[in-house]
């Protein structure tokens, strides 16, 4: 539109021509200079001029600049919306005592020049491509709402655009489940596999249902993707990262990694997926309904067993990347190498671990637990001995490992730091008449077990305590050989504001304390004088029955010991 007056201003010779050719397009666009010369310059036109040296310069500084960058970055809502023009934010800032010394308009195009206007700032950050070495390293996994529903009388229904699912029924009597499509996918071959649940929202229960079949054998024998990942990445939603659900694939030693909320990009090939399911399953069941979650889910295995392997009639489904087809995604899968390929356990066990989850245990004094795996189906003993900061008598949470030939145990604990730590621990052997084959024998070797966090601390603060090579003064170490002061530096001073305080005697009238005296049997009084006097004179038993009827008097026995001594001492004399 602007190409003939580039070429008259290339050809005019003069400035005052130039001026009439600016003159003609402000008359025939409605344009100010300033917009003529713009538009000239955007189609090509190039003045002769010199560059000035202070080109790209501006009078505004670049902390002022950045601060209205700032402004305007600060005001645009989470939705994309900027809520702040760029003359608010230069009004803003000469009302705070900032020098902003150049228009609305130059401010504009000040900061579309440095990439700080709001536009440039919210344009997305560049992603990175990653890539798998083989198939079953990496799965995504990803739940949605799926658009359709069955009415009370059985039928199935699509949701409309102007309709409002929440107030739509899934099933009669259970109005408030909807249904959920669970899509799970390989990253080296791009397999897709799909399931559906009628669900009130996300659930662990679903979500690991749904891993137990993606991961195990399929009917159909085209559909032969099966097999753990060594890493699953799926969303942070609270069915994914439930403590049931994490703990029962750390049983299955599948390690779990959740994605940013706000970065679709993460998990962009489960996302595609769920498109393509949409597109090209869902589709098909607006000419030919289902009537049943059984047979919906019957028809999504068919259409991924023959999605995968490339066998839907008249379409090409293989993978594109690159724009290069590399093949059916069956065929890509079946690259799998034996190694590679780790069977999913029984499925009885598998949904057990999930059920009972993780275990506590005690640790006990030789620094072992008990612990029933379900391999063994019986108490097996595991050592903790070698697992760091581990002491008699404290807790670990404990739980199997079911993708190896032994029966191994996860043990979770705190450290030392406040850290959750985890250790896979073998099970204790034992010789033929049950002795633990690790154990010393008696007379050949001698080892204790190594030093606890307790044993350590003990020593530690013995050290501390203990005394130094010139003196036996505990504590000489820490007190440069003196020794604690105690009660030495317990001194009292008078205080003239205390006063010692009388009180009144207590006084018991006459007559109303009794003094009682404790009678014994004569045989006690027997027993007394024998533990004073080392003998029993003859006829003392029989002297005491007639002498003291009632009983004898208990204070009388260092009386009676003096009297039959002295008289024995006469008689020998």
């Amino acid at each position: 539109m602007y190409e003939d007056f580039v070429l008259q201003m290339q050809a005019a010779k003069t400035a005052k021509e130039r001026s009439s050719i600016i003159a003609e397009m402000c008359r025939l666009f409605g344009f100010c200079e300033v917009s003529a010369y713009r538009a000239l310059r955007r189609n090509g036109w190039e003045s002769d001029r010199k560059k000035r040296s202070d080109a790209g310069a501006s009078s505004i500084n670049e902390k002022d600049l950045s601060t209205v960058a700032a402004l305007l970055q600060n005001s645009v809502r989470k939705n994309g919306k900027k809520t702040m023009s760029v003359e608010n934010a230069r009004s803003i800032m000469l009302q705070n005592g900032f020098d902003v010394p150049i228009s609305t308009r130059q401010l504009s195009e000040l900061l579309k020049t440095r990439t700080l206007s709001t536009e440039s700032t919210s344009k997305p950050s560049p992603h990175q491509r990653m890539r798998t070495e083989y198939p079953n390293q990496v799965h995504f996994a990803d739940p949605s709402v799926a658009l359709m529903y069955f009415a009370p009388n059985g039928k199935q229904k699509f949701l409309r655009d102007d309709e409002v699912y929440k107030n739509k029924p899934f099933l009669e009597g259970r109005e408030n489940l909807k249904c959920w499509r669970y899509v799970l996918t390989d990253h080296y071959s791009g397999t897709i596999c799909v399931r559906y649940y009628a669900a009130a929202g996300e659930n662990s229960a679903n979500m690991y249902d749904f891993l137990l079949y993606a991961w195990g054998k399929k009917k159909d024998p085209l559909y032969n993707f099966h097999g753990l990942p060594e890493l699953l990445i799926w969303d942070c939603g609270s069915a994914n990262i439930s403590k049931p659900v994490t703990n029962a694939l750390k049983a299955l030693r599948v390690e779990t990694e959740p994605h940013l909320p706000g970065n679709p990009r993460a998990k962009g090939q489960v996302e595609n997926a769920n498109n393509i399911v949409e597109c090209q399953f869902e589709s098909l069941l607006h000419l030919e309904e289902v009537n049943s979650m059984e047979e919906l889910n019957d028809a999504a295995e068919r259409w991924c067993a023959a999605f995968n392997a490339n066998q839907l009639e008249h379409r090409d489904t293989r993978i594109t990347r690159a724009g290069r087809k590399i093949g059916s995604r069956t065929m890509i899968w079946n690259w799998i190498k034996e190694e590679q390929l780790r069977e999913l356990p029984d499925e009885e066990i598998c949904r057990q671990i999930f059920t009972t989850g993780i275990q506590p245990r005690t640790v006990g004094g030789d620094l072992a637990i008990s612990f029933v795996h379900p391999k063994n189906k019986a108490a097996t003993r595991y050592s903790l001995s070698a697992l760091p900061d581990i002491m008699v008598g404290m807790t670990v949470n404990v739980q199997p490992i079911l993708v190896s030939e032994e029966a191994l145990a996860l043990v979770s604990y705190q450290d030392r730091t406040g850290e959750i730590v985890s250790f896979e621990v073998k099970p204790i052997e034992y010789d033929r008449v049950g002795f633990d084959i690790a154990a010393p024998v008696f007379g050949q070797e001698y080892k204790s077990q190594p030093d606890t966090l307790i044993e350590k601390n003990t020593k530690a603060l013995a050290e501390i305590a203990a005394s130094d090579d010139k003196t036996e003064v505990p504590f000489a170490k820490v007190t440069d050989g003196q020794g604690f002061k105690t009660h030495s530096l317990i001194h009292t001073q008078a205080d003239p504001f205390f006063k010692t305080q009388t009180g009144k005697q207590v006084e018991v009238a006459a007559g109303t304390v009794e003094v009682h005296d404790i009678l014994i049997t004569p045989v006690e009084m027997a027993k007394r004088f024998k533990a004073r006097a080392g003998f029993i004179p003859d006829g003392f038993i029989a002297s005491l029955k007639k002498e003291f009827p009632d009983g004898v008097p208990s204070q009388l026995v260092d009386d009676l010991v003096t009297e039959y001594t002295a008289d024995t001492a006469v008689k020998l004399a």
